[in-house]
């Protein structure tokens, strides 16, 4: 008989501890940019990529929780160059595409406010693993004829990158 009590004991903590536990997916866009310093003057924009990965949190209470991701996380940037003469009449124009794909795992601390219609927040330290970098040049350089380039550049980047993470959001629930 007490065998008995001690496994329910167990199966009921097991459930009342598994509401404290949240597994889901994580999918988006990216627009991450950055910026560099050289002698070209070049207009540089967003280049929406793609997230995608397996997000866990645990809840410490209704409205504070821990959490870690496994991420695939795709960022690059876009760069537009402009040609001129010594007068400087446009000649030709090119872009460069950096695309580059990390494996990340963002380690979070999560807040969420009560109610029908909430929102949440949540700031982390989002350690990120270089897979892929690579640089795809095209444009028109040379009179008439169209250029296009593709670069693997991995080994010129840093293999970990140390950010961090910012979310804002909200929801509904019935």
């Amino acid at each position: 008989m007490r065998n008995i009590t001690i496994i329910e004991f167990v199966l009921i903590s097991l459930r009342a501890s598994a509401q404290k536990h949240v597994i889901g997916i994580r999918g988006g866009s990216n627009m991450a940019n950055y910026t560099f310093d050289n002698m070209i003057k070049a207009q540089t924009d967003f280049l929406p990529r793609t997230t995608a990965g397996v997000t866990y949190e645990y809840m410490i209470t209704d409205k504070l929780s821990i959490g870690m991701d496994a991420l695939y996380n795709q960022r690059g940037q876009l760069t537009t160059i402009k040609f001129t003469d010594e007068q400087g009449a446009v000649v030709g124009k090119g872009e460069t595409r950096h695309e580059m794909d990390y494996f990340s795992i963002p380690i979070k601390v999560a807040y969420k406010t009560d109610g029908k219609l909430y929102g949440f927040g949540s700031v982390g330290f989002m350690p990120s693993y270089l897979n892929k970098s690579v640089a795809k040049f095209s444009g028109d350089f040379k009179f008439p004829e169209i250029y296009e380039h593709e670069i693997i550049t991995t080994k010129n980047f840093e293999s970990i990158d140390w950010g961090g993470i910012a979310e804002l959001g909200g929801g509904y629930q019935t």
